[in-house]
């Protein structure tokens, strides 16, 4: 083989070396950046970091700081390349983002996010029925919000986020099971509460006067659906 003809074949070797690398990093920056809406509190790098000073950890307490995490990313506030709950927890446990009994900082998120702001405490859903509550759940979708809901009964509170809403069909992003379907997974009766907030890419503009709202700390009585 001539001098020339192994330059031209060492060129191609590395021009196809390199198209092969672009295609899959694309792949998996696309498969990383998608992989916030599976993030869990249980089997993961940060389950076993405590909730501030609290003996609390992700994996038994923290459903509603994995949430935030995710809908942080969801609503653009942040992004996933260089974030994860467990970037957050720590921001918190430095910051006042828990209280001494674990329980969380609605209001410090903010800090680490600007864009990402809580709106609204204690919502209620007026409706009974799984297909009244969807559209509750979707009417705060539409205005502009991003939702997180509250499950609660006598064994437990849990706090999971919102991707969509279809007829009545809510999908979460639960930090708590592999589940996506909110009703399917949780009783309708244990579906009370959502807490709403404005991101990034959030259209709302109109929230309650601060005045009117009580700073407000909340944990988690979990049972994860794994260790």
């Amino acid at each position: 083989m001539s001098f020339l003809k192994r330059k031209l074949a060492i060129a191609g070797a590395v021009l196809s070396v390199v198209m092969s690398a672009a295609i899959l990093g694309n792949s998996l920056i696309y498969a990383f950046s998608e992989d916030y809406k599976s993030w869990k509190q249980y089997g993961s790098s940060w389950s076993t970091m405590y909730l501030g000073s609290s003996s609390d950890t992700v994996k038994a307490s923290g459903c509603a700081v994995t949430s935030a995490a995710i809908l942080m990313v969801h609503s653009g506030s942040v992004t996933s390349d260089d974030f994860n709950p467990g970037v957050i927890v720590n921001f918190l446990n430095h910051n006042g983002g828990f209280s001494s009994g674990g329980l969380l900082n609605w209001w410090a998120l903010s800090a680490y996010a600007h864009d990402f702001k809580y709106v609204d405490s204690y919502n209620v859903l007026k409706g009974t029925t799984q297909a009244e509550k969807a559209q509750e759940i979707k009417n705060y979708l539409d205005e502009g919000y991003y939702v997180m809901v509250r499950i609660s009964n006598a064994k437990m509170t849990h706090f999971v986020a919102v991707d969509s809403v279809s007829g009545s069909r809510v999908t979460m992003m639960d930090p708590g099971s592999s589940s996506t379907s909110l009703f399917d997974k949780y009783n309708v009766s244990d579906v009370t509460q959502v807490r709403l907030f404005r991101g990034k890419n959030s259209s709302a503009e109109t929230s309650p006067e601060e005045d009117d709202i009580q700073p407000l700390t909340e944990a988690c009585l979990d049972a994860p659906e794994t260790a």
